[in-house]
């Protein structure tokens, strides 16, 4: 089996059973307005909402952390499903989805290789440690020392490090995986003499304010730290509010004593692929019992285009449905990588939050 389609089968498991996809479901609609219709490969489709068991159900799905606003038509033979990820994911108040600003949509990129990724060998003392496991929303990692991830979210990794002297260190964070970093920066700290820590952060982005915690307890909100420690480990934390409304959070677990066995905020340390789904598009067609994703390398320069997107109604939840109308012109795979032209015309419902 060739690795682009062993990468293809990963993205699909990844994507349809993610252990995090949590659906705020709108009650169906089977409203004749709904429907999408066009070619598949040689054969021509149609599913209209209130013919052959049709219903369209427009949908918030929470999956690893990050909201998708979803619109799928179809029945149990057959169904046609578009989402939409969410961007401006690292903003302290996340800004509203502006679903209007909608023109065309373009699709998620397809990846032949880790979003994110490191291992034992990106830490700097890696020489005085033994072995690290890593945990992904609490979720032992088969692999010792190195971690890869390929699917975008929102995770809670967890190293634990045990060192030479057999001490052990655990250390988590969350990180945000193939989203855009709307602000960053870095976390610096030394123990030049005894049990005195001195802290600082590295940005090129504007700061608002800056808030310094040990173990948790906030000890300053000065750009820097200068203060003594009694001998121990402790968990420092910088909390960061840039002026443009981004929050990050910095860690790292300083050992204040003669093995100094630190775990370094490995945030900063690892790989991470300038890849992004921030507002892109994926396509999933099913029938046949066979399902088709437009994540593959076929759509680079593909888009959506958007004809008419006004808004429907409010849910029972009071959540917004907006009604699109569009042209899809695409490339699907199926498991095995086979590639299939996808073109049709569609009045789909999407409920947005």
């Amino acid at each position: 089996m060739s690795k682009r389609i062993q990468l293809v089968i990963l993205l699909f498991a990844l994507l349809q059973t993610a252990c995090k996809r949590e659906i705020i479901p709108t009650p169906p609609s089977n409203l004749p307005v709904f429907g999408i219709e066009g070619i598949f490969f040689a054969d021509t489709f149609k599913l209209i909402a209130g013919e052959n068991q049709v219903v369209m159900t427009p949908s918030l799905i929470e999956m690893d952390g990050i909201q998708i606003y979803s619109g799928k038509i179809g029945n149990e033979n057959s169904y046609f499903q578009m989402e939409i990820y969410n961007g401006n994911i690292d903003f302290q108040k996340q800004p509203k989805f502006d679903i209007n600003e909608l023109n065309t949509v373009t699709f998620a990129p397809y990846n032949q290789g880790a979003l994110w990724s490191i291992s034992k060998s990106d830490f700097p003392n890696a020489s005085s440690i033994s072995q690290i496991m890593w945990y992904v929303d609490g979720i032992e990692q088969q692999m010792l020392d190195k971690l890869v991830i390929y699917k975008p979210g929102k995770f809670e990794i967890c190293a634990k490090v045990r060192f030479e002297d057999q001490s052990e260190s655990t250390l988590c964070r969350t990180i945000v995986v193939g989203f855009k970093k709307n602000a960053n920066f870095e976390i610096n700290y030394e123990i030049p003499a005894s049990s005195r820590l001195l802290a600082s952060v590295s940005t090129t982005d504007a700061i608002s304010n800056i808030k310094w915690y040990l173990n948790e307890v906030l000890i300053s909100k000065n750009p820097s730290i200068d203060t003594v420690l009694s001998i121990g480990k402790y968990e420092l934390r910088s909390e960061v509010l840039f002026e443009n409304g981004v929050i990050q959070n910095r860690a790292a677990l300083v050992d204040v004593s003669v093995n100094r066995n630190d775990v370094p905020d490995f945030s900063a340390l690892a790989f991470e692929n300038q890849v992004f789904w921030d507002n892109k598009a994926v396509i999933t067609y099913f029938r046949n019992g066979a399902l088709y994703s437009s994540i593959n390398e076929y759509n680079e320069e593909k888009t959506i285009s958007i004809e008419d997107l006004v808004f429907y109604s409010l849910d029972s939840s009071g959540i917004p449905i907006f009604f699109m109308k569009g042209n899809l012109d695409l490339n699907l795979t199926n498991m095995n990588g086979q590639q299939y032209p996808f073109k049709g015309k569609m009045s789909i419902g999407f409920s947005v939050k």
